[in-house]
């Protein structure tokens, strides 16, 4: 039994996890299992980069760099589906990560994934920088629509692929392990995986209380 197996069994027990919260945890770690595979597939696209065919490098990696970004914000709206997808038709069939990304901030600054690192078996600290900021995934989204529709005559291959290496990380520092919150509450999902690397994705669900504050991604 995974852990989030054996969390959801305890929790609903006492009666204390939401009903349609298991069901939203599988559809997130989907999504996230989703997002592995595309930043492994980068990792490999990479290995080819010296070979010439910058073309088609580029555009399947940015390709796939664009899907990541509506992947992580199409599971802030997993996380939040309760609250906003029974009122608001309109994100219902939205897949623009910017659009669900400044939606989602006017209802809470505080719906995106927040990671962490453990500083030893009991505690846990929010990282403040160095990751895919709420800010920065806009921007990203739009450049990599920018890379992909724009003329490629005197594009600047090795530099964008170069760029995107740099993306790539901030993403896992992002998602590795992160609490992302149930809108309106003060519940969490507290999300394990390795990415861009093998192994199942964990969840558990949790109230956070006396722990540290979580970052608020703004530019520093």
């Amino acid at each position: 039994m995974s852990r989030g197996e054996r969390e959801q069994t305890e929790m609903n027990r006492f009666g204390d996890i939401p009903k349609w919260l298991p069901r939203a945890a599988g559809q997130y770690t989907t999504v996230m299992e989703n997002i592995k595979l595309r930043v492994g597939f980068i990792e490999e696209l990479d290995k080819f980069k010296n070979e010439g065919n910058w073309t088609f490098i580029v555009e399947a990696m940015y390709l796939n760099l664009r899907y990541i970004c509506e992947l992580i914000a199409s599971g802030c709206l997993i996380a939040h589906k309760e609250t906003i997808l029974t009122n608001n038709n309109k994100l219902k069939k939205a897949y623009q990560a910017d659009l669900i990304v400044n939606a989602l901030d006017k209802l809470d600054d505080k719906f995106y994934p927040m990671p962490y690192r453990m500083k030893n078996k009991d505690t846990f600290e929010y990282i403040e920088d160095g990751f895919l900021t709420k800010y920065e995934i806009k921007d990203l989204y739009r450049k990599c629509g920018g890379v992909l529709h724009n003329n490629p005559n005197g594009v600047d291959y090795p530099e964008l692929i170069d760029n995107i290496q740099i993306y790539i990380e901030k993403i896992k520092i992002l998602l590795s392990s992160h609490h992302i919150k149930v809108l309106g509450s003060h519940d969490y999902l507290d999300i394990r995986l390795n990415v861009g690397g093998i192994g199942a994705i964990e969840w558990a669900f949790f109230k956070l209380v006396d722990a540290p504050q979580p970052p608020d991604g703004k530019p520093r």
